[in-house]
């Protein structure tokens, strides 16, 4: 819910969790079923995702938590006759940012919260397919680059004293929850064509 108003373009909400890069979603030692029962996803274009469960969001800071903006994930899908009055925009955040302001960032990258996330499930001893994974990564770059992605919701439109919609384009292809109603069917199957 948005309190007071604002103009469209705004910032009124960012996605917090752990960001996982393409490159790191391959590598999960368990693939998909990693995330398992997880209804806290947010897709980007670029094919990261964002994972705002409870295990995730645990892992922020507690003042990233404190941010009144840090809200995305309790953001609802539209019900039928309502429109989406939000929608995702990507946000690269240049981790150079000065350390004291570190603390209030609403998403860590997966390489920071790898250890905590995957203690859990690891063996004693590492299959050959964990090395390798752990080879590429390595090898991958990734660690060079200082961003961690997230997500922002920005206003379509003027919004005063009204609930935030979020359209979530859930793929087609995998049926729809009952709760769930296409804003724009056609719009679903352009996202999920590939």
């Amino acid at each position: 819910f948005l309190a007071g108003s604002t103009p469209p373009g705004s910032v009124v909400a960012f996605f917090p969790g752990v960001a996982y890069t393409p490159l790191q979603l391959m590598m999960l030692p368990d693939g998909n079923a990693f995330f398992e029962g997880n209804t806290h996803l947010m897709a980007r274009y670029d094919g990261a995702v964002i994972d705002a469960s409870p295990r995730s969001t645990k892992l922020l800071h507690p003042d990233a938590l404190a941010n009144p903006l840090a809200v995305a994930h309790v953001v609802n899908h539209p019900p039928a006759g309502k429109q989406p009055n939000v929608m995702p925009a990507l946000l690269d955040i240049d981790v150079a940012v000065p350390p004291e302001m570190l603390s209030l960032l609403p998403n860590i990258g997966f390489t920071q919260a790898k250890p905590q996330l995957l203690l859990p499930t690891q063996t004693a001893r590492p299959s050959f397919a964990d090395l390798l994974r752990e080879s590429l990564q390595n090898n991958s770059g990734e660690d060079s680059v200082h961003v961690v992605r997230g997500l922002a919701l920005l206003s379509t439109r003027a919004i005063c004293d009204e609930e935030l919609y979020l359209n979530y384009r859930l793929n087609p292809r995998n049926g729809y929850p009952d709760w769930y109603t296409p804003v724009d069917r056609e719009e679903d199957m352009r996202r999920w064509k590939r």
